[in-house]
């Protein structure tokens, strides 16, 4: 029986995170048949429906546990503050179950989440390589690693900071396009954790990227100038695209999806999405709704409720069961049937 190289795999409450490093899993393991993978997802409340749904269909040689949940009752309301604390919190139930997988099956390597850092900390203790898997680009990834250095050069609130900020590789940017759930305090829990998991990026023994040369060539050639060093034990791995393949889904919703764009002309679709945190109040769904129609261009919606919460995560707004459509304006629908489709966000089925 040929030898296996186990791996153990941490993320985050958060359904894109989740997604995007199952994908990343069945990507390895399919280019490395040797390699077997643990998956470990800290929880708030209970696992993530579409998370569930999604592991349904994984490969032998990935297995997955779900650590103890985080009553969410127990955590602030904000979103992002909300995730970091609820793993931080499950760090001890992460050592345990980390210590029977190596007990088990002994583990050589450990990738994180960049919002779940504290277990490249953990995975010291085992001896064990560690390595930040990225779902973002490496303009996210960038700003990420420089922030120790950001947060030495700018003592003001990054609000009131008028200067371009400049990042090797990056374009440059003004303060006000830093995402505000991170950076609009800087005394905020959320910035001191985000901190905090950017200083503990020099902990680990590689990056992993959501990206590939051809998208990003500049940014990801400076990040592997700056790491890929002799002197530097980091190393930087571009390995996207990582997407989710739909051919084989059953899913109606994906299928009725894929026969509306096989329909449609080569590179003629608006595609409109807030992933699976974003928000809109109704009163911006109406204008958005009011602006799709007037422009004349043809657009696929992921289509959510309306919501005041600046961060919902994986949870809709709305019950799974109801109509989420509903909330779309009236006779909206009807008037752009030959031009555009909307589709319920994920936990919804799709309405006839």
């Amino acid at each position: 029986m040929a030898k296996t190289t186990h791996m153990a795999v941490i993320s985050i409450p958060s359904l894109s995170h989740q997604s995007s490093i199952i994908e990343f899993c069945k990507r390895l393991i399919h280019i490395h048949h040797h390699i077997h993978v643990t998956c470990i997802f800290p929880t708030i409340d209970a696992p993530i429906p579409a998370t569930l749904k999604q592991l349904e269909s994984l490969p032998s040689s990935i297995h997955y546990t779900f650590l103890p949940p985080i009553n969410q009752e127990h955590l602030p309301q904000d979103g992002v503050t909300q995730i970091q604390l609820s793993v931080a919190q499950s760090m001890p139930s992460f050592r345990n179950s980390l210590r029977s997988l190596c007990s088990n099956n002994p583990v050589v390597a450990l990738v994180a989440d960049p919002l779940a850092t504290q277990a490249i900390e953990i995975s010291k203790e085992f001896n064990l390589l560690s390595f930040i898997y990225f779902p973002l680009s490496s303009m996210a990834t960038s700003i990420h690693l420089y922030l120790p250095t950001l947060h030495e050069q700018i003592s003001c609130e990054y609000i009131d900071h008028t200067d371009p900020i400049r990042i090797s590789g990056c374009t440059p940017f003004q303060s006000h396009d830093l995402p505000r759930e991170f950076f609009h305090d800087r005394s905020s829990l959320a910035y001191e954790l985000f901190l905090q998991h950017s200083k503990n990026l020099s902990l680990v023994d590689g990056v992993l990227i959501n990206t590939f040369l051809e998208m990003e060539k500049s940014r990801v050639s400076s990040l592997q100038e700056k790491y890929n060093m002799v002197e530097n034990n980091t190393k930087v791995y571009m390995v996207g695209p990582i997407i989710q393949s739909g051919s084989k889904s059953t899913d109606p919703k994906e299928s009725h999806c894929e026969k509306w764009l096989d329909k449609q002309k080569p590179n003629s679709i608006l595609y409109v999405s807030f992933g699976s945190g974003g928000t809109l109040s109704q009163n911006q769904l109406n204008e958005l709704a009011l602006r799709l129609e007037f422009s004349g261009q043809k657009f696929l919606w992921v289509f959510r409720a309306p919501s005041t919460s600046a961060y919902v995560g994986h949870k809709s707004g709305a019950n799974d069961d109801e109509d989420i459509l509903k909330f779309l304006p009236q006779g909206f629908l009807e008037r752009t049937k030959e031009q555009g489709l909307v589709v319920p966000f994920w936990p919804h089925k799709l309405k006839s």
